[in-house]
């Protein structure tokens, strides 16, 4: 026989599973129906209303297309910027190396 101790615990996880069962149908059952009420609204819409509808989708796919080149220009850029820096580092890395090797005709006077 279980003690009492157990018996809360195992009641308590009964619960918490109904309840989220509950919730987790609930919503399924609220996003179901939405859906049906968007599919109706979009085919008791007029010709007008669905040309409307498909221009401020074009709108806004247009001002995200928009953004998204803008942002793809300034990676772009920065990428540019940065090889520019890595190819001056280079040189004036091959440039210290070449001073490095040199010594002038006063050095060995001294």
């Amino acid at each position: 026989m279980l003690s009492s101790q157990a018996k809360n615990k195992i009641l308590a996880g009964a619960v918490a599973i109904i309840t989220a069962s509950g919730a987790v149908w609930g919503a399924s059952l609220k996003m179901s129906q939405e859906e049906q009420e968007r599919v109706r609204k979009s085919l008791d819409a007029t010709p007008e209303e669905k040309i409307n509808s498909l221009l401020l989708a074009r709108e806004n796919l247009v001002a995200k297309r928009e953004m998204l080149e803008k942002q793809i220009k300034g990676i772009e850029a920065r990428q540019a910027e940065k090889a520019g820096l890595v190819r001056q580092k280079e040189q004036y890395q091959k440039q210290q190396q070449s001073t490095q090797g040199y010594q002038s005709p006063n050095d060995g006077q001294r």
